[in-house]
């Protein structure tokens, strides 16, 4: 059998790569040098960027819960995609943080859904309430969006025993 396919084909140590080196001025004094092998390195490098980008998104972050409001408790969750939020608070209405009144409201909704299209974003409708308002107070967010032509209308809520989406 011939030893020397496998001498060859074999991986060669960190150690064989040292080199010597005569340093100048230093007299003839020999010192090592080990080549880095930076392969694995580059690639655990490569490995910590990915997954660094991949859970960086920001979807967990679209719904910014205010002070005071209790968002109510579901049984299944899932996390909410980017869309067009409103929120009521006080008793006051406001659509992606701009303040809006009640008869406003259709008409907010149609100028906000017709810019999140001409982006080719998709349209999502998000109603950030707390859990003690009344329907009073949601229905006319839910007959605008309706005539507005929303498909997908969610409610943020808190999944019990969970953080807020």
């Amino acid at each position: 059998m011939n030893h020397s396919v496998i001498k060859k084909t074999q991986m060669r140590s960190p150690l064989l790569g040292l080199t010597r080196l005569r340093p100048k001025g230093e007299n003839g004094k020999k010192t090592l040098m080990a080549s880095v092998i930076l392969t694995s390195l580059v690639d655990a490098f490569s490995i910590l960027v990915i997954y660094l980008i991949v859970n960086t998104s920001t979807a967990n972050e679209i719904i910014k819960n205010n002070k005071g409001v209790e968002l109510p408790t579901a049984k299944s969750t899932i996390t909410l995609e980017e869309g067009v939020v409103v929120k009521i608070l006080d008793g006051k209405y406001y659509i992606n943080e701009e303040k809006v009144s009640e008869s406003r409201l259709l008409k907010k909704l149609n100028q906000v859904k017709t810019e999140f299209e001409s982006e080719n974003k998709k349209v999502n409708l998000i109603i950030q309430a707390d859990k003690s308002d009344s329907f009073e107070l949601v229905n006319p967010i839910l007959v605008s969006s309706a005539a507005t032509g929303f498909e997908k209308i969610k409610f943020a809520v808190t999944p019990k025993g969970g953080s807020k989406l």
